[in-house]
């Protein structure tokens, strides 16, 4: 009985013992990975409602969520998390953590032609957006075809957020991907995912300007995938210089 006792307070003053080591872990908060990217918090009992997920009352193991404050079961929402880095609320849609596509190696420059006009943009230049593909093999083992491909936005401050804003896409390598080709039905070919302008004129139908809608449509697009500008530099960083240059390489 003493030697219980002993061995009891030892565990409770030495904590580098087995046993205290393995009621640490026990301890450890569950769900570690949900709350590093969703930054959620422990909730109390939600009386009356339900999770969004399950549709069961929310009367145990709540969580809300950092950003839009919905509350969920936890469990609910690892599962839904499972291995990804990002999880999107299923109520309101905002995004946590980053979205990261499957883009295939490329690269993407862009300068400003300040001689070069946007129709319906008579007294400001136009950025120059090119993109490189090359041909490859996809993990699976699939060969694709490669492709080249130029955009263009007007200067403007609009046009200027929304160049930063295809920079970032082009990081998170959700701009591209390999598919069939919407235009000409050829598989296994690089395809847009983001839609661009690739005309100075002609209008919507031509894929150019003037198009009123164009910058409102292309940033909900983007923010669908978790792309928006988070600080007032990241656009004043993009187009210093007048010129840009990514590469994205396997």
């Amino acid at each position: 009985m003493e030697q219980s006792k002993k061995r009891k307070l030892s565990e409770i003053t030495n904590p580098t013992s087995e046993s205290h080591q393995t009621k640490r872990l026990q301890t450890k908060p569950v769900g570690s990975r949900l709350q590093e990217i969703t930054n959620c918090l422990q909730a109390d009992k939600q009386e009356g409602e339900s999770c969004p997920i399950c549709l069961c009352d929310l009367d145990t193991d709540v969580v809300q969520l950092g950003k839009c404050k919905h509350c969920f079961h936890r469990d609910c929402l690892e599962a839904q998390l499972g291995e990804s880095d990002w999880l999107k609320c299923c109520v309101c849609q905002i995004i946590y953590g980053v979205i990261k596509g499957d883009m295939p190696p490329g690269e993407m420059k862009w300068r400003l032609l300040p001689a070069l006009r946007c129709e319906g943009y008579p007294d400001i230049g136009v950025w120059d957006v090119f993109y490189n593909f090359w041909d490859g093999t996809l993990k699976s083992g699939v060969k694709y075809k490669g492709t080249k491909r130029r955009a263009y936005l007007p200067d403007c401050e609009e046009g200027k957020k929304v160049l930063a804003l295809l920079v970032k896409a082009f990081e998170r390598r959700i701009t591209f991907s390999v598919g069939t080709s919407v235009t000409t039905g050829q598989k296994n070919v690089v395809v847009w995912n983001i839609h661009h302008k690739t005309s100075l004129d002609g209008g919507p139908s031509n894929y150019g300007y003037p198009d009123e809608e164009y910058f409102k449509r292309v940033q909900e697009e983007l923010a669908q995938r978790g792309v928006v500008i988070e600080s007032e530099d990241e656009v004043s960083k993009t187009i210093t210089n007048s010129v840009g240059h990514r590469y994205f390489l396997i």
